[in-house]
């Protein structure tokens, strides 16, 4: 493990947490500062849920739209993660917030089914 992902290991403490970005405009979180020890299971989930059922093609965004604030606002509402990924200048990649948010709720009710099944 490189000191890079020690930083951002539940194992090592979550030395640098989990840091909310802001790339053009939007909340964000790159996947390298994600917890080490979920990028995998974050990359899979994600890629799983946009194979489950297509979600209609969402209108241009770009960061010069008068509307923008309405349209990641309409595609938040469909609850979907087909929209999640975004690319810096620099080509990092990140996730919108709102996707980080629904994979840690599938993450809390998977745990808790789990735990459930152990208790019985």
């Amino acid at each position: 493990m490189a000191i890079k992902e020690k930083n951002h290991s539940m194992m090592c403490g979550m030395i640098a947490g989990i840091p909310m970005r802001e790339l053009n405009g939007e909340t964000v979180l790159y996947m390298d500062e994600a917890p080490f020890e979920l990028v995998e299971a974050l990359g899979r989930w994600l890629n799983l849920r946009q194979r489950q059922a297509p979600a209609p093609v969402p209108p241009p965004i770009r960061g010069d739209r008068a509307d923008i604030d309405d349209v990641r606002a309409r595609l938040a509402w469909e609850e979907t993660t087909d929209y999640a990924y975004r690319h810096d200048a620099s080509g990092r990649t990140a996730i919108n917030w709102y996707a980080w948010q629904k994979f840690v709720v599938w993450m809390s009710r998977t745990l808790r089914a789990e735990l459930d099944q152990l208790d019985n």
